[in-house]
Formats: C-alpha cells, sequence, structure tokens
C-alpha cells in the first residue's frame, strides 16, 4: 500500500499547490477511485486488444477516455515468463479478489 499512498500524496499536492497539467502513469487502479470526483482529474489509457485464441496483447497506440477497464500485466508478464508461472499468477490475482 506504500506505492498507492506515495502515489496519491504526490497527485493530490500536483492537484492542489503545484497545480499544473501533469501525466500519470500507473498501475494503482484504485488511485482513479480516490479522484474520481475531481473535476481536475481526467482518466485515459491505452488502448489494447488481447487475441481470445492466443492470449497476445496487442497495443493500438490510441489513448482513450476512462480508466484501463482491467490489468494485463499477465498478458504482458506472457512475454518474459513461462506461461505455467503466468497461469499460477492468474490464479493467485483470482484470489486476491476475493
Amino acid at each position: 500500500f506504500d506505492g498507492h499512498a506515495i502515489a496519491h500524496a504526490v497527485l493530490t499536492d500536483l492537484i492542489t499547490r503545484v497545480r499544473c497539467r501533469t501525466l500519470l502513469s500507473t498501475h494503482y487502479h484504485g488511485l482513479a477511485r480516490d479522484f474520481e470526483a475531481d473535476a481536475r482529474v481526467r482518466p485515459m489509457h491505452m488502448a489494447c486488444q488481447v487475441d481470445a485464441a492466443s492470449g497476445q496483447l496487442a497495443m493500438l497506440y490510441r489513448l482513450s477516455s476512462g480508466v484501463c477497464p482491467t490489468s494485463y500485466g499477465c498478458e504482458c508478464a506472457l512475454r518474459v515468463l513461462p506461461r505455467h508461472i503466468v497461469d499460477r499468477a492468474r490464479t493467485k490475482a483470482l484470489e486476491f479478489l476475493n
């Protein structure tokens, strides 16, 4: 939770004290919920798609409105880790959600 807390504190400072335009990239999906009522924050994400058959992630290089609908960490991990490890990670991620 330290990372989320640090990102929250930095973004709050940028919004309230510095008051500058900022592009913040994060994997803390909760951060978007923390600021969803703040009109000064506009969530965006890079569009991508996952091939249902192969599980391959394709970046579309298009900035889209809204919070990214899901995490693509496991799809990215498939590029460098064996499938059995990524499958185990997916199982653990589901446990974390429940």
